[in-house]
């Protein structure tokens, strides 16, 4: 049987503005995250017994919406979409958006689409914003780094926060899901949401770095009211230690950066709340060979030989 294999990052989303419209194609969001070397690995294969597609996820027969829109987006060939994530899933960490973009590009290979990169990306974002699994994630996916978004739907208004990726670590813990839907769907919340989220934008575009971007979503996840005291507490011990740390956006997932002379004690501090997530900062686009480069894997490869999804249990 054929198969084509695609990855795509994971990403952390640290504040947001919500962008609606009535036209779905000009809904999203703006605001700020980090892409994570950590992401969804996708395999589509063809299967002309199957009479609808089927979606495995790390063994296991699932539904996704999101994923499931992107397949009906491309073709009516049944498929079998094979999915294996490295991050937790519904917590903060882009696991739908990163699902959508990496099947979108394993089926256009595989089924000789012959679709641009931007196509692709644009597919996965609406796939995205209309099941509500996410409004940001795809876009910032697409360019990697710790992506500034501007403007709700095009990558031609980015930046990025410049600064020497490889001396950071994004370090995790999360203790399950908060669905993004059930946040984004509450007039109240969304208020919250936009009022905290220009601010923090205006702040970040101003002064864009790593500690004004951390600083700001601190400040913004604490305005929006859904941050649990684990969270809070996690965020303290992190500070002590003098490391940066917020809750990821949306999940019950604290996220701390470190460099390197304080990434032990900042795994330390965040250890006592949980199992440690240790991830790099992703620069790089997704990948896969439809084309025509073994850049993206090469990297793929270095990352799991090295810090990529490295895991502290905690004691």
């Amino acid at each position: 049987m054929n198969k084509t294999t695609a990855f795509a990052p994971g990403h952390i989303t640290g504040f947001f503005e919500i962008k609606s419209h009535n036209d779905i194609k000009k809904r999203g969001s703006t605001g700020c995250g980090i892409v994570i070397n950590g992401g969804i690995e996708t395999t589509v294969f063809d299967c002309e017994s199957l009479n609808k597609s089927k979606i495995i996820l790390n063994g296991t027969e699932v539904i996704s919406k999101t994923t499931e829109s992107v397949i009906s987006m491309l073709t009516d060939v049944p498929l079998i979409i094979q999915v294996k994530s490295d991050i937790p899933i519904g917590s903060g960490f882009g696991a739908s958006g990163a699902g959508a973009l990496s099947a979108a590009y394993a089926i256009n290979k595989q089924l000789s689409l012959n679709k641009s990169k931007k196509q692709l990306m644009e597919i996965a974002r609406i796939a995205e914003v209309e099941n509500e699994s996410g409004l940001g994630d795809v876009i910032a996916q697409f360019f990697g780094g710790i992506v500034i978004r501007k403007e709700p739907i095009t990558t031609s208004n980015l930046s990025r926060i410049s600064c020497n990726y490889g001396d950071f670590k994004v370090l995790c813990v999360t203790r399950g899901q908060i669905p993004t839907k059930s946040v984004i769907s509450e007039s109240a919340t969304i208020n919250k949401i936009n009022k905290a989220g220009k601010i923090a934008l205006k702040s970040v575009l101003k002064t864009p770095t790593i500690d004004n971007f951390m600083h700001q979503s601190k400040v913004f996840s604490k305005s929006i009211e859904i941050m649990p005291d684990w969270i809070k507490d996690a965020i303290e011990s992190v500070e002590r230690v003098e490391g940066m740390g917020s809750q990821a956006m949306i999940g019950n997932t604290v996220f701390a950066i470190a460099d390197k002379l304080t990434e032990l004690e900042v795994c330390s501090a965040l250890a006592e709340f949980g199992d440690v997530f240790i991830y790099n900062i992703d620069c790089n686009t997704v990948f896969d060979s439809s084309f025509g480069t073994n850049e993206r894997l090469l990297v793929r490869k270095a990352h799991s030989e090295s810090s990529f999804g490295k895991l502290i249990r905690k004691a």
